[in-house]
Order: structure tokens, then sequence, then C-alpha cells
């Protein structure tokens, strides 16, 4: 019964969440956000950037484990696709769509690597890069924590594997 007035209580949260973000926006009809996410860019998933984890074999599941599996090439391969993977001709592209926000997924480890992890830094000069295409542009960013520890995506891009019993403690 306890589950069960549970469930109706955030099934009422949803709906009334549902409301909020349903009534109209006091902005003006021209100031709506237009985005494009530019997932595989700064942080590495296998489904966006299949062919640098085939560079890896079939341990390279993630970052962590495809920067551990390329070792000391990690660093050159990485850095090569940061360099050529988005540049300004793709954000005037992106303005020219009609777009108005890029969104740019980035790593814990690009701001605050942890000692013993095998991630390659160098995603925030890219970052920054970015962010002056953007405003060369006329584009506005959203910089996305994607991955950081304790987040529900750590594990998928970033190897960080938490225990279900984790939640239960909390």
């Amino acid at each position: 019964m306890f589950f069960h007035l549970i469930s109706l209580f955030y099934l009422w949260l949803l709906f009334r969440l549902m409301l909020t973000l349903n009534r109209k926006s006091p902005r003006a009809a021209d100031d709506f956000i237009r985005g494009v996410n530019l997932g595989g860019w700064l942080v590495l998933e296998p489904w966006i950037t299949p062919g640098i984890f085939e560079e890896g074999g079939d341990s390279a599941v993630d970052e962590w484990t495809l920067s551990a599996a390329l070792g000391q090439r990690a660093h050159e391969r990485l850095k090569l696709h940061w360099n050529t993977y988005v540049d300004q001709k793709d954000f005037d592209r992106i303005k020219a769509a009609g777009l108005t926000h890029v969104r740019i997924p980035i790593g814990y480890w690009a701001v605050a690597p942890i000692q013993g992890e095998p991630f390659v830094q160098g995603q925030i000069d890219m970052l920054d890069a970015a962010i002056d295409w953007a405003r060369h542009s006329g584009l506005k960013v959203n910089v996305d924590l994607h991955g950081g520890t304790f987040t529900l995506t750590a594990y998928i891009v970033s190897h960080f594997f938490i225990s279900p019993t984790f939640f239960l403690m909390c």
C-alpha cells in the first residue's frame, strides 16, 4: 500500500511538471532554443564514433578502456579526433541552418583528472576553441558535464561503476 501511494504521488508530480512545462513561454516567438548536440567529440562513445573504438580492440567499450587499450598512442589519436571532428565551419553551418545553441558534452576528467585514471587530457583547449567559434558564429553553448562521477552516464562513458547498493545506502 505504501509503495502504491508513493507511485501515485510521483504520477501526480509528473503530471504537474508536464502542465508547468506546457505553459506558453513568455519569450518572443523568435526566441526559442533550437540546438544540436556535438556528442562524440570531447566525450567518446562507441555508438557515435565506432571507428576510433575499433582501433582499441574488443576491450575498448568506453573512453576509459579505449585510452587504456591505446596506451601511449591514446593522446595522439584523441588529439587528432578532437582537432578534426568539429571546427569553425561546422559552427557556421549550424548557425546557417537556423539553430541557436550547441550542446557540448565534456567529462569530469577533462577538468579534474583523478590520478591513476587512463584518460587523456586536452579537451579543455578544444572547448575553449568551440566557445570562440560559437561566439564568432552567433551561437550559444551549453556545456554538459557528461559522465561525472556518481552520475547515471558515468559507467557508460567513463567506466566509473556504481554498485546498485550505493543508492540504497544514500
